[in-house]
């Protein structure tokens, strides 16, 4: 409860209306968050405050995510994917896993389904930059599809799971478009304005 309290109030300090005064702790404090929560892959939770407080966490670093800029999306994705994928429990844990554990691999593995789709490139960028995170992700996709039959082999995508990142890709696609329209709208009336 304690955990899940810092985590909600780092947030509130980390979103705070002025970057002069919530730049310092990020700085300051986002390191020490994310090997905190690296190390719960060694020390999963236990009880439902403990995961709480995990999940929490992770909100805190999704949050950080989107409140950095583009260019650095791809570093700050590299923080937070791979700490997600390392909660993703394989198929012969999953079975005996308590449930905290079990929870903690279903929240992880519907972030990484929700963030695949926000930041399409950026997610293909560090995904691809490390094959065996791409096997760990698509094994726990395999496990949870349920799908009778041969396991795919490493490399080959579910169809469930390559819809959905097509889905994202387009999503990006049409978000790129109204930029680039918003942007031209923009250039338009200042040329007008001229």
């Amino acid at each position: 409860m304690v955990q899940t309290r810092c985590y909600q109030l780092l947030l509130s300090v980390f979103q705070h209306s002025s970057r002069a005064l919530s730049t310092p702790y990020i700085h300051a404090l986002a390191p020490l968050m994310v090997e905190k929560l690296k190390a719960v892959e060694r020390s999963r939770p236990a009880s439902a405050a403990e995961l709480q407080a995990v999940q929490e966490g992770i909100r805190v670093l999704e949050n950080l995510v989107g409140m950095g800029e583009e260019q650095n999306r791809v570093q700050l994705l590299a923080l937070l994917v791979p700490t997600l994928i390392s909660y993703l429990l394989d198929e012969n844990a999953m079975g005996s896993a308590p449930p905290a554990s079990r929870g903690l691999h279903d929240f992880a593995l519907q972030n990484l389904m929700r963030i695949g789709p926000l930041y399409p490139a950026a997610f293909k960028t560090v995904i691809g930059a490390a094959p065996e995170l791409k096997t760990r992700l698509e094994a726990a996709l395999f496990l949870v599809s349920g799908t009778a039959g041969p396991r795919p082999a490493p490399g080959q995508v579910l169809p469930r799971a390559q819809i959905a990142f097509l889905q994202g890709e387009r999503k990006g696609q049409e978000n790129l478009k109204k930029d680039l329209v918003r942007r031209i709208k923009m250039l338009e009336f200042a040329l007008k304005q001229e």
